[in-house]
């Protein structure tokens, strides 16, 4: 099946989103992962790194960030390969934690980002990362709660395939939306951002709450549907406000 291509949804056709998500069930199985690639917040420390153009099989990836950029770019991107093929890719018609397991390659973009960058990992890095591994959930599970007749006929185990009643689904939904909050706030509590960024994250940190504690109330498709346009609005914004209010630079 080809990116893009919609599969029917026989119950609720007018709520298929014109935002197509990349990690929907397919009956090949054959999705890459969803990641979000932010930037540094700050520049590099060393001498600039080269582009690492794209081109060429995926196994070759690493050694280009390797010899592209610095070894440990390198081995993120050799880390964030395997988990993806070896561990989330067999999982996802096994078991309902492929998400969990899955949402560490899709946070390591940051990290790959930052080593590229700087050439290490300090606690900014990491802080990004937490920052989208969190986001996942929300987002994910909003995505498989409304498609998920189309992952059921793909075989894959979402959480809201193995749990159809919603319950367990809206739960993870809240629970990471709250504790994105006081992650998303750590920025300004380490310096790497300042008033404006610190207001704007607890705006959107609130707004994110709000949709994950009316569909953990109300369990139903147009719920989910509106914790997944949340989620779509929040990161992006979360990172403008990055760019926009970096005290250190």
């Amino acid at each position: 099946m080809q990116s893009g291509a919609s599969v029917k949804h026989p119950q609720v056709p007018e709520l298929i989103n014109p935002l197509r998500p990349r990690h929907r069930a397919q009956a090949t199985i054959s999705a890459l992962p969803t990641s979000v690639a932010p930037r540094p917040t700050r520049p590099a420390s060393g001498p600039k790194a080269p582009p690492v153009h794209s081109t060429g099989p995926p196994c070759t990836i690493p050694i280009r960030l390797a010899c592209g950029a610095n070894p440990l770019t390198g081995g993120l991107g050799l880390f964030t390969l395997l988990a993806y093929l070896l561990a989330y890719t067999p999982l996802k018609q096994r078991s309902r934690h492929s998400t969990t397991v899955g949402a560490v390659p899709g946070a390591m973009p940051p990290l790959i980002g930052f080593a590229a960058a700087t050439g290490t990992l300090t606690l900014e890095a990491w802080i990004l990362f937490a920052i989208l591994f969190l986001w996942q959930f929300p987002h994910f599970h909003a995505i498989a709660w409304m498609y998920r007749d189309d992952y059921a006929r793909a075989g894959i185990r979402m959480l809201p395939v193995v749990e159809p009643d919603g319950r367990s689904t809206a739960r993870q939904i809240l629970a990471a939306s709250l504790l994105l909050v006081p992650v998303s706030l750590l920025p300004a509590a380490t310096a790497m951002t300042g008033k404006l960024y610190l207001a704007g994250a607890l705006l959107l940190g609130a707004y994110f709450v709000w949709h994950g504690w009316r569909v953990a109330r109300e369990k139903t498709l147009l719920r989910a549907r509106a914790v997944l346009l949340a989620s779509v609005l929040y990161l992006p914004a979360l990172y403008l406000l990055m760019l926009l209010d970096r005290p250190r630079l």
